[in-house]
């Protein structure tokens, strides 16, 4: 069927419906997958046309709309109400997608990501519920298009709380919503209303059967005090209504502007650390300071007490936010926030920023020099004998589950050189060659692993057995001296034209001759130096040439370490042999010989 032509059957969207319901309500109708349906009305998009973006719920772009509404036998009024963009005229965040905004400004014109999101995850039961309706009773009823929003978290109608998780699975909802518009499009004939997280956290979701328990099943609802139903009116009026009445500090303002204010007032209500205190331990946290809490509940109160201060008297709400601006004024990240939401913010607030921005910077107290980290270990060895990239071989020195062996091999060397050489984190990073960022993730991501599989003590256990092991060693590899000799080494044309030429030829290529010879240098690169492949000089060089998402460089590696890690033929596994050889002959060049 082509994608142009309309479907045997359709549907009349409901009120308020978005864009993912009306595609499973569809599906459900057509009995199909909502997989099935996203490629029939033209909105997978990629090659293999599998992949289905979720800002599609935010606006189609015009080819994609006006095919979907072929497809659908919707006018162009229904496609676009069942998008989140005519919001964007009101709600600022979502005028990335409507092509509105400036490049040069777009530091100033829109609230963190927590504040526009596409993804599905609160609902209302009762509202997933049939209504009586001869449609409803068959394919459910409407998920909403308010509840995409952030700023959403009652149901006006049943005056409860949204709900967040399946009362069956206890999982959120749309679990593995990604960055797709719907969750699992491929799972099989589901009702609407039916939970599609998988059933068991064993194997890849995408082969697990669904919890399928329905949403729409009643369960206590969650009261909303009266505070916050009239927050939650309040808003949803002036997302909804002609011409919504809006005041903020005792002004008339547009439902722009007002959303705009909000957001700063949420920002400047978070807790802010004392006078005089020093910041540093809050700012890492500085995310946390601008987003909603996604917990409907939570997020109620943050909305409901920045609403009450906007609604308060003018004097005294420019009371209360002078001192709000004082205190967040100590937190750097979070007075960026406020200067940036400045260019937007109604007049009053703004001349109270200005104010505000215009007096003494407080400054800190100075911290306290702390004493270098001794080593915990003399040994033998140094840490110019620690690779990058724990060796495989190396991993039998610790005693823990097969999950948690890509974590150990990126951890395990930063704690390796804390041992031999001391100092801190950002100190044996830059010993290794590594970012800082890199090498902290690396070492709380192996610890999180370790807990969760109750292998803690096998990090201490094994880092001394390895350390042991090393100092046992009469001739260790330099890798620091590897890795700058190779700092800025590719492979040369004459050199790949030599490797491969026994490479055979094949029609329908993915990458062409120059990915396939950048992918054999870091493939060597990565034998000599024990490194991970992202530190590569060749990939430094792809990424600083297109962006890593498109660069075919990066495509290649992924498909080559998925497909060496599940033994599958890689393209350049005929001239394996050839580049190991090679990489033998080149590490003995810059190896010094062992005495």
């Amino acid at each position: 069927m082509s994608a142009s032509r309309p479907l045997p059957r359709s549907l009349d969207p409901l009120p308020g419906e978005s864009l993912p319901g009306f595609v499973l309500r569809l599906a459900h109708r057509l009995e199909i997958t909502p997989q099935h349906v996203l490629r029939l009305t033209s909105l997978t998009v990629g090659a293999r046309q599998i992949a289905v973006p979720g800002y599609q719920a935010v606006h189609l772009p015009k080819a994609a709309a006006a095919a979907f509404g072929r497809a659908t036998r919707l006018s162009p009024a229904e496609v676009n109400g069942l998008c989140l963009s005519p919001f964007a005229y009101r709600y600022r965040p979502y005028q990335q997608h409507l092509g509105r905004v400036d490049p040069s400004e777009r530091a100033h014109w829109a609230a963190p990501a927590g504040w526009a999101s596409h993804r599905l995850r609160r609902y209302c039961p009762q509202c997933l519920a049939p209504d009586g309706t001869t449609v409803q009773q068959r394919h459910g009823g409407a998920w909403r298009r308010l509840w995409h929003l952030p700023v959403s978290f009652a149901c006006l109608a049943h005056q409860r709380m949204l709900e967040t998780t399946c009362p069956h699975c206890e999982k959120p909802v749309n679990q593995n919503l990604g960055s797709h518009l719907i969750a699992r499009p491929a799972l099989g004939l589901l009702h609407p209303a039916q939970c599609r997280n998988p059933a068991a956290d064993t194997g890849h979701p995408a082969w697990q059967e669904a919890c399928a328990r329905r949403l729409d099943t009643p369960v206590p609802p969650t009261t909303v005090p009266a505070d916050q139903l009239d927050c939650q009116r309040h808003l949803h009026a002036l997302l909804t209504e002609p011409d919504p009445d809006a005041r903020s500090i005792g002004q008339h303002v547009k439902a722009l502007t007002y959303f705009d204010d909000l957001y700063t007032a949420t920002v400047l209500l978070r807790p802010a650390p004392a006078a005089g205190a020093d910041p540093a331990p809050r700012e890492r946290r500085m995310r946390g300071d601008c987003r909603l809490p996604q917990d409907p509940g939570d997020a109620a109160k943050v909305l409901t007490t920045a609403h009450q201060l906007l609604a308060a008297d003018a004097a005294q709400a420019e009371t209360m936010i002078r001192e709000l601006l004082t205190a967040a004024r100590w937190s750097p990240h979070r007075w960026q926030a406020v200067l940036n939401s400045n260019h937007n913010s109604s007049p009053t607030l703004s001349r109270l920023i200005r104010e505000a921005d215009s007096l003494p910077r407080p400054q800190p107290k100075p911290r306290k020099p702390q004493p270098p980290i001794p080593p915990s270990h003399h040994g033998a060895f140094t840490w110019h004998h620690i690779p990058q990239y724990l060796p495989e071989e190396w991993l039998h020195y610790f005693d823990a589950p097969a999950g948690t062996h890509e974590a150990l091999r990126r951890a395990v060397p930063v704690h390796l050189v804390k041992m031999i050489a001391g100092g801190s984190v950002q100190d044996c990073a830059e010993r290794l060659g590594v970012p800082f960022g890199t090498a902290a993730w690396a070492m709380g991501n192996a610890r999180r692993r370790l807990a969760d599989a109750d292998a803690l003590d096998a990090l201490e256990a094994g880092l001394q057995k390895l350390a042991d092991h090393l100092d046992a060693q009469t001739c260790l590899v330099d890798y620091h001296r590897r890795r700058q000799a190779l700092v800025t080494w590719s492979l040369s044309e004459a050199d790949w034209r030599r490797l491969s030429e026994n490479l055979p030829e094949r029609t329908g290529r993915r990458f062409d001759d120059a990915v396939r010879r950048d992918t054999a240098a870091v493939l060597i690169w990565t034998d000599i130096t024990q490194s991970h492949s992202h530190q590569a000089y060749v990939v430094h060089r792809a990424r600083a040439a297109a962006l890593p998402a498109r660069s075919p460089l990066l495509q290649s590696l992924t498909e080559t370490r998925y497909q060496r890690r599940c033994g599958r033929a890689w393209e350049l596994r005929p001239i394996a042999e050839q580049l190991d050889a090679y990489a033998r002959d080149l590490a003995t060049a810059i190896d010094r010989p062992c005495n």
